[in-house]
């Protein structure tokens, strides 16, 4: 059930659809497309959580909790964290109000892996299809996977990165990196994304590439 829009939207109906030329009709409630629809469903669930006694997180606005069960949103999706008993309660919740498929176990949750190990009490979280295409898109690696570019290793340790190793206005520098065609930006922020997400044993990397983000060398 799409969320109903806040401000009135006409629309010609498709021409398959038998209407007499010219015809034009008003949406009552948001299609898939339209630039407002992320909101209004966002809204919508909002107030539906809140009705059902749901306490939006100060620290993540995607969080939302009640007593014993924690409910993170990402637009159309919703992880939940919980006994079965308070995720059937929820779920029986959300069918009386929207028309929602339920996953039992979540395998995968906005490009994270998620495996379990009940009999050992693990949860693994990996971002192996993100990273990879990264990798790729970058050719840190070949198609193979192997390493493409300089060391197997992302950084050799005790590297120290600063202001030194910027083009600091050298001209020379500047074309050298120009040549490269290297986005160092998009790199480094695709670096950082991961080491917050799933690796954070890549956060002292991601945080000395950063370093130089504003005027990267080669």
């Amino acid at each position: 059930r799409n969320a109903v829009l806040s401000e009135p939207i006409y629309i010609y109906p498709p021409r398959s659809l038998g209407f007499p030329p010219n015809t034009v009709r008003k949406l009552l409630k948001n299609l898939y497309g339209l630039k407002g629809a992320p909101h209004g469903w966002n809204a919508t669930l909002h107030a539906f959580l809140l009705e059902i006694d749901f306490v939006q997180s100060a620290m993540d606005r995607c969080l939302y909790f009640i007593s014993g069960l924690w409910v993170l949103v990402w637009v159309d999706d919703c992880l939940k964290v919980a006994s079965s008993e308070a995720i059937t309660w929820f779920e029986e919740r959300c069918n009386e109000r929207f028309s929602m498929t339920h996953t039992a176990a979540v395998e995968m949750f906005v490009g994270i892996e998620i495996s379990r190990d009940r009999a050992n009490r693990t949860l693994d979280l990996r971002q192996t299809g993100y990273n990879d295409k990264i990798l790729k898109k970058y050719k840190l690696i070949d198609e193979d996977g192997k390493p493409d570019w300089g060391n197997d290793t992302p950084m050799a340790e005790g590297t120290k990165v600063s202001k030194e190793d910027c083009c600091n206005e050298d001209p020379d520098k500047e074309a050298e990196f120009d040549r490269l065609g290297f986005d160092y930006i998009s790199v480094a922020a695709s670096l950082l994304y991961a080491s917050i997400v799933t690796r954070p044993d890549l956060a002292f990397v991601a945080k000395e590439c950063c370093k130089v983000m504003s005027d990267p060398s080669p």
